[in-house]
């Protein structure tokens, strides 16, 4: 037989069943998102137009805007005054066409065949789009797009002066000249080149450079004042005024990466203004305390060396967070208005990462449940962080621009104005 909770008890139990009630019936924060400084991008903006003075800005956003969000970031920079939008591939011209973006497009991609149905046709068609042109055969193929559609296409010369990636060799380009000049459909627009090494060597840069001005000091002269020449990616536009010519065409600098490359290649000034625009947050989902001794996560790969709390974030390589970093990163944890270092322990995991948050629950004078919900920074956007894109990316034996891309189309993506 039961027995019949009294009138006290009673009530007691049922404020317990609204207090659960109101702590587990509510929607699931997402697992982690991007915040994104739009703000910050148009600061960055500001400081490669100040590079560029007269010539124009092309601001890379290929690749989902390196992470950032390719058509809220473009909208954005053509609002900031940004002349040229730079993208690899026909859908990446598409998606930007589809989210209302009318700015001039350079397609980087060597197109060759066209249909109506493509998003590429539109911009086309609209006169937004001009192409690169990195061989003799592309040159008929694109003067009949053209001619099938009625439409002239604005075309850019890629030429290479050393990076060994596709491209014209500076012996074809006067043939190539005099077929464009020929081609009904076609107008030449630039005659660009990219640096292989801006980022590191600097006389195979200069070298580079002058490969580029040699073309342009010996057929210059035949196509125009009104051809842009363009070379200057990021590094280049801060490291040489030489090398900014009538367009630039920045990308990791437009979302504030790779200042700590700067700092190695002492590139002062320009690149002291620059600031990232984006940070990556979680939160803690668990925390435990474990004895010394413990061995954690996959392959026992970390031995705790005294009594810790470890505390669960929900990313891992599944997400784009390297799995280069195990044992090696750390994030930031924020109780109350301070930020704490955790380092990673164990092995980075498919969705999950395990954190050392020992010190943290010391400093707070918490018990390791107390921690549960806390905002974890697993990318910064402080300079002065331990865990910037930057940073990490070195410990990870990458480049920030791989961290970035690894960064999901699906992640929810927050912007600051």
């Amino acid at each position: 037989m039961f027995a019949l909770a009294g009138r006290g008890e009673g009530r007691a139990c049922y404020r317990a069943r609204v207090n659960l009630a109101q702590t587990t019936l509510t929607a699931t924060p997402p697992l982690s998102y991007l915040e994104i400084d739009l703000g910050a991008v148009a600061d960055n903006l500001a400081v490669f137009r100040g590079l560029a003075k007269d010539a124009r800005v092309c601001a890379v956003v290929k690749k989902n805007a390196y992470g950032h969000g390719a058509v809220t970031v473009a909208h954005r920079l053509v609002k900031a005054g940004c002349d040229m939008l730079a993208v690899f591939s026909p859908a990446e011209a598409e998606e930007l066409g589809a989210g209302g973006v009318t700015a001039p497009l350079l397609l980087l991609y060597p197109l060759r065949h066209l249909t109506r149905n493509e998003g590429a046709f539109r911009a086309a068609v609209a006169g937004r789009l001009e192409l690169s042109v990195q061989d003799a055969e592309q040159v008929g193929q694109l003067d009949e797009i053209g001619r099938t559609y009625a439409m002239q296409l604005p075309v850019h010369l890629y030429v290479d002066t050393g990076m060994s990636r596709a491209g014209l060799r500076p012996d074809e380009l006067r043939a190539v000249v005099d077929q464009i000049r020929g081609a009904r459909f076609l107008k030449l627009a630039g005659v660009m080149s990219h640096l292989a090494t801006a980022d590191s060597d600097a006389e195979r840069a200069m070298e580079q450079a002058a490969g580029l001005d040699a073309v342009v000091a010996e057929h210059g002269p035949s196509w125009g004042a009104d051809v842009a020449v363009h070379l200057a990616n990021t590094f280049g536009s801060l490291r040489d005024p030489g090398w900014v010519k009538q367009m630039i065409r920045p990308g990791l600098g437009l979302y504030g990466v790779g200042t700590e490359e700067m700092t190695r290649l002492e590139v002062t000034g320009a690149a002291g203004a620059l600031r990232p625009a984006l940070r990556w947050v979680s939160r803690v989902v668990s925390a435990v305390e474990y004895p010394r001794g413990a061995a954690v996560g996959y392959g026992a790969t970390y031995t705790l060396r005294k009594r810790s709390v470890l505390g669960l974030v929900p990313v891992g390589y599944g997400d784009g967070y390297p799995l280069a970093l195990s044992n090696r990163a750390s994030v930031r944890v924020r109780y109350g208005e301070a930020w704490h270092d955790a380092p990673v322990r164990g092995r980075v995991n498919m969705d999950q990462i395990s954190v050392d948050l020992t010190a943290l629950a010391k400093a707070a004078g918490r018990a390791p449940a107390d921690l549960r919900g806390l905002e974890v920074e697993v990318y910064a956007r402080d300079p002065e962080a331990p865990n910037t894109v930057g940073r990490l990316a070195g410990l990870a034996k990458s480049h920030a621009y791989e961290l970035l891309c690894r960064l999901p189309r699906e992640m929810p993506r927050r912007y600051l104005q």
